[in-house]
Formats: C-alpha cells, sequence, structure tokens
C-alpha cells in the first residue's frame, strides 16, 4: 500500500482505542515513518514481517523492486525502535545474480540486527509474470513451456551448488537466519508441543525475551 491507505484504518483503531494482538507484512517502502509505526503498536501491532526479497541492490533491480537494501536496514531499525518483533525474507539466484552479489548479500544479511530471517534460493517462475521473459531470454525456459509443474529461475551466472554451499555454510551456526526453510520445522514442531502459541519465528531472536508457554488447556 505505497499510497499509505492503511493510515486510516489504524488511525480509526486509535481514535476506538482498541488494541489486539496483530501482525501485518511489510514492504520496506520510504512510506513508512516512525509515526505511524508507533500508532500500529498502541493499536497491538507486536510483529513485522517484511517482504525484503533480495539482499543487494543490484538483485533487487534484477526483480524491479522499486528499493534499495538501505530501504531495508531502515525499515527494520524502526520498527526495532518501537519494539516490534522483525522477520525478513530474502531470495537468492535473482537475475543478476553472481558470486559477487551472493557474498554481498550474505554480509548484508548478516549485519540486519535483532531480526528473524527466512533464506530461499531460487524463484518460482508463474505464468504472465516478467520472470518468465527473462528466464526465456536466458535459456532456462522454452518459448511457451507448461509451468504447471513448478519452475524455478536460479540466475545462470552464479553456480548453484557453490551457491547453496556459501549459504549453508554461512548461516549453519547463526540462530536467526534460516536456511534451508524446511530447518525451522522441527524447531517449531518441538514449540508447539510444549504449548508456546502465537508467531513462533521470533523465538528465534536471542535477544527477544522468553514467550510465556500457554497452558495445557489453551494448547493448540
Amino acid at each position: 500500500d505505497s499510497r499509505g491507505r492503511y493510515r486510516t484504518l489504524v488511525q480509526e483503531m486509535k481514535r476506538r482505542s482498541l488494541s489486539v494482538p496483530w501482525t501485518a507484512f511489510f514492504k520496506p517502502s520510504a512510506e513508512l515513518d516512525g509515526a505511524i509505526i508507533e500508532v500500529m503498536r498502541e493499536t497491538g501491532l507486536h510483529a513485522a514481517e517484511l517482504g525484503s526479497d533480495a539482499p543487494t541492490d543490484a538483485t533487487l533491480r534484477g526483480i524491479g523492486k522499486d528499493f534499495l537494501f538501505r530501504d531495508v536496514e531502515r525499515c527494520n531499525s524502526m520498527f526495532l525502535d518501537q519494539g516490534v518483533a522483525t522477520a525478513h525474507f530474502f531470495m537468492f539466484g535473482c537475475p543478476g545474480e553472481t558470486r559477487e552479489t551472493v557474498e554481498e548479500g550474505i554480509a548484508n544479511i548478516l549485519s540486519l540486527q535483532k531480526a528473524a530471517i527466512f533464506v530461499f534460493m531460487g524463484i518460482r517462475i508463474l505464468p504472465g509474470t516478467g520472470l518468465v521473459k527473462i528466464a526465456v531470454r536466458d535459456g532456462l525456459l522454452r518459448e511457451g513451456q507448461s509451468l504447471l509443474e513448478p519452475t524455478y529461475y536460479i540466475s545462470p551466472k552464479v553456480e548453484r551448488q557453490w551457491m547453496e554451499n556459501a549459504l549453508e555454510e554461512s548461516f549453519a551456526k547463526t540462530r536467526h537466519v534460516v536456511f534451508p526453510p524446511d530447518a525451522l520445522d522441527s524447531k517449531l514442531q518441538l514449540l508447539i508441543k510444549l504449548g508456546f502459541k502465537g508467531s513462533l519465528w521470533d523465538l528465534l531472536v536471542k535477544s527477544k525475551a522468553p514467550r510465556t508457554r500457554a497452558t495445557q488447556a489453551g494448547s493448540a
């Protein structure tokens, strides 16, 4: 919502003195500012998921985004300043990805403070998207090829196995960065069995205060 229409809803919640636990998915946009985030927190926002998408300016341009990594850093800091937990989702292998951008992206991700981060490799190619034309241009897709079965784009400028190894080695011992994504499954299942409720990814951030366990009766 780059036009900021959500502000009307948030301000109305504040006018009615409503405060209910809620989360939202955000674009790291220049439209966001500390003042509106403060109002959102007052109305119950406790976690923000950011579609940060790619961890370098080059790969953000490659997928047609209109923000830069510095905008990701700025938004992350603004939410943290208001005590709102953050999660980011990043893709590697975007158009324009090279060994150099992979290394830069890893460094950028590790520089983000107090955030849970989920890293993916490859982008699913969906019909009617600009990525189809790019994949055909790069020889990864045939003109008119069916996309009923999942087909993923990974930049031909970077060797897939090298990139996968680099990501695994860089994030293996980093608690708050999850790669591959299914590495979190067993951890979340254990937390649910122990009675934790709500969005559990914020438990990955070490400095986050421990979440109160639900009673047995209230467990899902």
